[in-house]
């Protein structure tokens, strides 16, 4: 097959082309990068590599941590953590790092190899690697070739989940691999690239960059990138080199030739080749072959930054990001500025000026051995200013010696060998990222930070990104939902939507339209128990293809607990049923009680009509009351009519008497004109009495009839109508008499009547 090579005359002649760039400045299309504050000391450590996670996410690593960035904050993590680092023969090279699928990180750096899962937030221990390494012993080397499949280099074999292929005899060391369609691409430090098809692990042909004679020129390092054609490698040795092999027809090109190290390689927005280096930023154009040099960065501060370019790197929605030897991290975005070249004029070029200065009206000029030149923006001119430095002067604002100056309104100039940089402020202008979706960042609650990371077995975090669930326990009033746009272009316009299934009605939105704000709260109140899922999207129509999910929980307070309603529930059963159940025992009681009293009250009947017979015998009529059935009716007729007419005669002089409470038993025996000792005797003789017991009960019964006939008469009434002393008295001995209470036996009268 053919391939390009290069005589020793073009190679020499390239590379004194190249050296004469670099005394040049860059003339051509020029970017104003700013720099990335992750804090601490990253900007004082060299960055080794750049790149982005699936999820957006940006990855900077330099030589002891790596740092996964979100656009508002980091976490960082260890290349080479203690217990987590396997043997990795044959490699030597520098820093590289592949990204596997949606949560391995590997990491590779001079016969050594790491793994971080990006998305959980640990790191593997060398056993889980040998484990997820098909646990076969340690491999030669690792490879994860552009399409995201991992490749297990051992011996002379070439190992995939699916796929194992034996490696062409003779064959140098593997560097790296790629794949297109059904093809897999190997490249070897002797400067070939074998293909082996996918289907069966064939080989189907050999392709050399260089000759042999070259073989310690660029045999060191590689770093394939793949383009839409073909792939992009940069190979270090002796030298560095640019190369390009189309796959198509299978032919070598030769970009760039260097004698200096050429570091890592990048595809820019406009698929220019951007290459960094150890004095700056190549860019080339592999259509025209046009190799534009940037010996100094310019920087927002209004710096002209020279250093080592470590890394470069371009994300998915086209910014550009260098890591420097000891600068830290910078950024721009092609869109993000008005960049203006203005040329000077040839006075200038070969005079050249002191710096800039600009007047109380925000005009910037150009001055130098007392002349001053105005930079007109407008005009895209550069003109001599009559009156020189004394008409300037007499209103001038500021002065700035050096090749950049930052004007008042925010405009940035920077001084070139022929030309003046111009970068008009302005709001970023740049598309909406679709890439990948909002990121959740943060939750707070009730103004408080809510810790969602998760303690493993193995005692590590998980980050915000990795969270798919939050559970929140009632009451927690106010709940802000952060999310990074993922914005690094701090462009304006970037909005959010969102709803809450199942709280939400209808989509909300959040407009984020200030600069530099790269963080969206989505804020929530008084949520109620429930489980709910927290949709957020991208404001335009394309965004809702990158939906982030959150499932978002309310425990329930514990009254609500199942187990805890079902306990209150037997309680409450429990408790009627021993409600009822004393209910019952009441009323049971109140039947007894009122079985009770209707008894007596028949009785109490049963005696009145006996005592009526006995008084109606007594007073000698039909009327008389007895004593108790059997015996007023033995005794009456026992009874001789002269003693019938005492009892009857001693009656009357009680019942005559009945309201006076001294009515005694001498004054009933002076009545009956007779002694004390001989009424005794005769009363106890007929009635089995005592004078005092007969007047009381004569009293008791003209109370019970007093009672009969006038229903809602008071007790007190009664005792006083019937001689007794006070009412408690006369209910005592009512119910030694009768057997209940006076008040009990005129409520019975009551319901009789």
């Amino acid at each position: 097959m053919p391939q390009c090579r290069n005589s020793d005359f073009v190679r020499f002649f390239a590379l004194i082309c190249g050296m004469l760039m670099c005394a040049l400045a860059f003339a051509g299309e020029a970017y104003l990068f700013s720099p990335v504050e992750l804090g601490g000391d990253v900007s004082d450590r060299e960055l080794r590599s750049i790149s982005q996670l699936p999820d957006g996410r940006m990855v900077f690593v330099t030589e002891e941590s790596i740092y996964i960035y979100d656009g508002v904050n980091h976490d960082s993590y260890r290349t080479m953590p203690d217990g987590g680092v396997c043997r990795l023969p044959g490699y030597d090279g520098f820093t590289h790092i592949y990204i596997e699928g949606d949560s391995l990180l590997w990491y590779k750096n001079r016969g050594r190899l790491s793994c971080l899962n990006w998305r959980d937030g640990f790191s593997l221990t060398a056993d889980d690697m040998s484990g997820v390494l098909g646990g076969h012993g340690v491999p030669d080397d690792l490879f994860v070739d552009n399409g995201g499949c991992r490749w297990i280099c051992r011996g002379d074999s070439l190992v995939s989940a699916s796929l194992a292929i034996c490696m062409r005899s003779g064959a140098g060391m593997l560097q790296d691999v790629a794949s297109r369609s059904d093809t897999l691409y190997m490249f070897f430090d002797d400067g070939k690239v074998d293909a082996y098809a996918l289907t069966d692990g064939s080989l189907k042909y050999t392709v050399a960059a260089y000759g042999d004679d070259e073989l310690d020129d660029f045999r060191n390092t590689s770093l394939v990138v793949a383009d839409d054609d073909g792939f992009y490698q940069l190979r270090t040795g002796r030298m560095s080199g640019l190369f390009y092999f189309d796959s198509g027809s299978r032919c070598w090109s030769r970009l760039l030739d260097a004698g200096y190290t050429l570091n890592t390689l990048a595809l820019g927005p406009a698929r220019e080749v951007m290459v960094s280096c150890q004095k700056g930023l190549w860019i080339i154009d592999p259509i025209n072959g046009d190799n534009r040099y940037m010996d100094y960065i310019h920087v927002s501060s209004g710096n002209n930054l020279a250093t080592e370019i470590s890394s470069v790197f371009v994300d998915k929605d086209g910014g550009i990001w260098l890591g420097t030897f000891n600068r830290g991290i910078l950024y721009t975005h092609p869109s993000g500025y008005e960049c203006i070249s203005i040329k000077l004029p040839e006075v200038l070029k070969s005079r050249r000026p002191e710096g800039f200065c600009e007047d109380r009206f925000g005009r910037v000029y150009l001055y130098g051995d007392g002349v001053a030149y105005l930079v007109d923006v407008e005009e895209n001119t550069i003109s001599d200013m009559s009156g020189g430095m004394s008409a300037v002067s007499s209103y001038h604002t500021g002065y700035d010696g050096g090749n950049a100056f930052s004007a008042f309104d925010g405009t940035e100039y920077f001084l070139g060998a022929d030309a003046v940089t111009v970068f008009k402020p302005g709001v970023p202008v740049t598309p909406v990222p679709r890439s990948y979706a909002p990121l959740l960042t943060g939750i707070n609650v009730n103004g408080d930070r809510l810790d969602v990371r998760q303690e493993s077995a193995d005692s590590v975090s998980v980050p915000y990104a990795s969270v798919c669930g939050v559970e929140l326990d009632y009451g927690h009033g106010f709940v802000t939902f952060e999310y990074s746009v993922l914005n690094y272009s701090h462009a304006s316009g970037v909005g959010l939507k969102y709803m809450l299934e199942g709280f939400d009605s209808d989509t909300m939105s959040v407009p984020l339209s200030l600069p530099g704000n790269m963080v969206a709260k989505i804020n929530y109140s008084a949520l109620p128990p429930g489980k709910y899922i927290l949709k957020v999207w991208y404001g335009d129509d394309s965004g809702a293809a990158h939906r982030t999910r959150l499932s978002v929980s309310v425990k329930a307070p514990w009254w609500h607990n199942p187990w805890l309603l079902f306990g209150v529930g037997l309680l409450i059963v429990a408790a009627c049923c021993a409600m009822a159940r004393r209910m019952a025992e009441r009323k049971r009681r109140r039947l007894l009680k009122e079985e009770t009293l209707l008894s007596r009250m028949r009785e109490l009947i049963e005696q009145c009509e006996r005592y009526e017979s006995e008084r109606r015998t007594l007073a000698g009529t039909d009327t008389s009351c007895g004593t108790p059935a059997g015996e007023d009716n033995d005794k009456d007729e026992e009874m001789s009519p002269a003693d019938k007419e005492f009892l009857s005669r001693a009656a009357a002089m009680v019942e005559r008497n009945i309201d006076e409470p001294g009515y005694s038993v001498e004054r009933l025996s002076r009545d009956l004109c007779m002694d004390r000792t001989g009424l005794y005797r005769k009363l106890v003789g007929l009635l089995d009495k005592s004078p005092s017991l007969f007047i009381r009960s004569v009293r008791l019964r003209r109370a019970l009839k007093i009672i009969e006939e006038n229903p809602g008469i008071s007790i007190a009434e009664v005792a006083a109508l019937t001689g007794f002393s006070g009412g408690s008295y006369f209910s005592k001995c009512f119910q030694e008499e009768f057997g209940c209470r006076p008040s009990e036996y005129a409520s019975k009268c009551g319901k009789s009547t």
